[in-house]
């Protein structure tokens, strides 16, 4: 088991990574403001009032949902490329000859570097936020948000380690990662809430980890009860839990794999 001096290292070292890419954030922050501001056009030039009054939202609203969702999105998925090449590259099989776990180095490096990746963008949301809807999100909510988006993005870094091992078996990964980002969006609710979607959909939307990484957060944008934030942290925290014990998993079985065949 990793010491927690070597995981505040690790951590250390994901925050001055990330710092080092100040440059390279600077474009996706760019696509990322586009992006919500094309589908802020479409959700004031749609007729929301007429949805029914269940789900009804306002055009800010659902500006604000968007920018939480989309920012865990461009935040949280920078993972699978690196650990796909460091598994064709030989690192990951050069890995087993170290006592400390390639998964445990990674994950806390990550969480260092996610931090200031959801730092910076959460700063520009909130300038988009208020630009683009007109309105603020309610300042009590911010912290909460914070939080929520970080383990938004955390939970969709380490889904995306468990795919890039795939590559160990064969050329799965990125396969996998197509059906899971689609998935994403579908049972995420990346664009809409899921409570748009018929009942039989929501159930089985919530059976995956999605909900979790996406709709979470950006339900904080539709004034939630203190029983939907308590609920939505709490099923955050409980994906994450099964996402890492995947994770751990993945990389047993990966590595398994290479000391039984050498590639």
């Amino acid at each position: 088991m990793m010491s927690l001096r070597a995981a505040t290292g690790f951590v250390g070292l994901g925050w001055r990574r990330g710092l080092g890419e100040r440059v390279l954030i600077a474009v996706p922050i760019v696509t990322y403001a586009l992006l919500v501001a094309v589908f802020s056009s479409i959700f004031k030039a749609t007729p929301l009032d007429e949805l029914p009054l269940q789900i009804r939202v306002s055009a800010p609203e659902l500006i604000w949902y968007l920018i939480l969702t989309e920012m865990i999105t461009f935040t949280g998925g920078y993972t699978f490329q690196e650990v796909r090449l460091e598994v064709l590259e030989g690192q990951f099989a050069a890995s087993l000859a170290r006592p400390t776990s390639y998964f445990a180095g990674k994950i806390w490096g990550w969480l260092g570097q996610t931090v200031l990746r959801v730092l910076v963008f959460f700063t520009a949301g909130l300038v988009l936020g208020r630009f683009l809807s007109g309105t603020f999100l309610d300042w009590r909510l911010l912290p909460i948000a914070l939080v929520s988006v970080t383990l938004g993005a955390f939970m969709h870094g380490v889904v995306y380690f468990s795919l890039a091992l795939l590559e160990v078996w064969g050329p799965y990964a990125r396969p996998a990662l197509w059906i899971s980002q689609k998935l994403c969006f579908v049972f995420g609710g990346l664009l809409l809430p899921i409570s748009f979607y018929p009942g039989w959909m929501q159930d089985v939307a919530w059976l995956t980890p999605y909900p979790a990484i996406l709709n979470v957060a950006g339900r904080l944008a539709l004034a939630p009860s203190r029983a939907q934030l308590f609920w939505g942290i709490s099923c955050q925290l409980f994906w994450l839990g099964l996402i890492i014990l995947l994770a751990f998993g993945t990389q047993y079985y990966a590595e398994r794999k290479l000391l039984a065949t050498g590639t």
